[in-house]
């Protein structure tokens, strides 16, 4: 433990001790054969190597090159550097992002998979008395439906994508059985009598104060306005005449007895709407309410089946050619630039029998000036044709692969400047899902946006250091021209 002390030896010193065999400029004959195992933090990793880089040169920069995932190629440094190894357990991963109908293999499906095996519950909960209103007999036979299994495990999956905070086993085995048993005995629910709609599982995984729930808050069903299902489930709920109907909104094989039958008064929108998130007949409830495209309409992530799709590279050509003129439109308008404007240009170039691809996919403002003469906005904008950008994974590396459970978090979109030059954006959930609502028309004014904005400059920057033939200006939003350099003239164009 690079984290402790020992005796009169302070934690630095028990780790020279150790790693000594390695000091210096060591070659591979040179290995002694011993076995270190060192458990440390990251940031105590780092600290450490700079503080002593006289002592352990090579060590040093095998140990960065392998936490920063850079590729290990130069001799003698590549074959010392396969006896090394760097295991990130921040990287580990308890879920996989396969949400269609079945069981998964991942860690998270095993655990759950165990703690609901029939031998637990079946020998004493079938004969209680108890059971018509126990929480803890209703959530365990939720839970053993795949629909909740994963509709519960896409929030761990957000939750690891946006790495805010990475979950440890005791985590997660802790968040699976507090949404199990609310933390109740036996004697609790003897002693309730009537069930407790906050006692069930999709009230408790976003009330608890856990470490996981609080990060779930962030992510609550409940929280974002619909206010077509709102407004319906404001009256509905309070008309014990539509019991049956609010029922039919869920999944027959998951249904809670009992849940309608006394009608309770802290059965809320709030816990209807969680329970619709895990539980809902996703095809009544989209034909019922037009606004609910999708159970993940629920989310603050609007984009997520799109994003899973790219990570697993499960998508079809067609669908990443649409997802990549969205994206680049997405950091077109972040400049502000006229939808209007945008459009008119891509169909110009559409009228004038372009290749698809080779039609502009982005438009970034270089100038922005006022001729106060005639009260007139002028934009000067740089075009890129579409076919110069693409969609890749931020694959892991292979050693992280070979220990761990691990799955690849984030796309880059990368601009070809040349055959051996080039680019990219590293496009975060968080980030993707802003460029995709703003390519589908959305402003980039908000105040949370900024910080995401802000990862855009250094791209939008090494944009604008290639070089260009030509240059758009858009006066007043409206009137659009095309200025090029032919034959070492400047020519200029009104094309809208």
């Amino acid at each position: 433990d690079a984290s402790e002390a020992e005796g009169e030896k302070t934690a630095d010193e028990r780790l020279l001790e150790l790693l000594k065999p390695l000091t210096g400029n060591i070659s591979y004959s040179q290995l002694p054969k011993i076995t270190v195992m060192v458990a440390i933090n990251d940031g105590k990793l780092i600290s450490f190597f700079y503080q002593y880089e006289k002592d352990f040169p090579i060590l040093k920069k095998i140990v960065e090159d392998a936490y920063f995932g850079v590729v290990q190629a130069n001799p003698p440094a590549d074959k010392i550097a396969a006896k090394i190894k760097v295991i990130n357990l921040k990287l580990r991963t308890f879920i996989d992002y396969n949400f269609d109908n079945t069981f998964g293999e991942s860690i998270y499906d095993r655990q759950l998979e165990v703690f609901l095996e029939e031998r637990f519950w079946e020998p004493v909960c079938l004969d209680c008395t108890a059971n018509s209103y126990c929480p803890i007999w209703k959530n365990v036979k939720a839970l053993r439906h795949f629909q909740v299994r994963n509709q519960l495990k896409k929030l761990f999956a957000i939750s690891y994508l946006r790495g805010l905070k990475r979950s440890t086993i005791r985590d997660l085995r802790s968040s699976l059985a507090l949404a199990i048993t609310a933390n109740l005995s036996c004697k609790d629910i003897h002693a309730k009598e009537e069930l407790d709609y906050n006692d069930l599982y999709f009230n408790q995984l976003f009330e608890s104060q856990d470490d996981v729930s609080i990060e779930f808050q962030a992510l609550d069903p409940a929280q974002k306005p619909i206010p077509e299902l709102d407004s319906y489930l404001h009256f509905a709920l309070k008309n014990p005449d539509l019991n049956s109907e609010l029922e039919s909104f869920f999944t027959p094989a998951i249904h809670i007895q009992g849940l309608f039958t006394a009608f309770a008064s802290n059965l809320t929108v709030q816990t209807f709407r969680r329970r619709l998130y895990f539980e809902a007949n996703e095809e009544k409830l989209k034909a019922t309410f037009h606004s609910l495209r999708t159970i993940d309409t629920f989310l603050p992530y609007q984009h997520l089946s799109s994003f899973f799709s790219l990570l697993n590279k499960e998508i079809k050509p067609e669908e990443e050619e649409k997802i990549l003129s969205q994206l680049l439109e997405g950091i077109s308008r972040s400049d502000e630039l006229s939808a209007q404007a945008i459009e008119k240009l891509l169909i110009q170039n559409q009228s004038q029998g372009k290749d698809p691809k080779k039609r502009i996919g982005l438009l970034l403002r270089l100038q922005k000036a006022r001729a106060t003469a005639q009260n007139a906005s002028l934009a000067v904008c740089r075009a890129f044709e579409r076919d110069r950008f693409c969609i890749e994974v931020v694959e892991v590396s292979e050693q992280q692969r070979q220990f761990l459970e691990v799955l690849p978090t984030q796309l880059n979109l990368i601009f070809k400047s040349n055959e051996e030059y080039c680019f990219r954006l590293t496009l975060s959930l968080d980030l993707y899902e802003l460029l995709m609502n703003l390519g589908s028309g959305g402003l980039p004014f908000s105040n949370e946006y900024y910080t995401l904005l802000d990862e855009l400059v250094l791209f939008k920057n090494n944009l604008h250091r290639t070089q260009s033939q030509e240059v758009f200006l858009i006066k007043n939003e409206k009137q659009v021209y095309h200025v090029m350099l032919e034959d070492q003239k400047l020519q200029i164009q009104q094309i809208l």
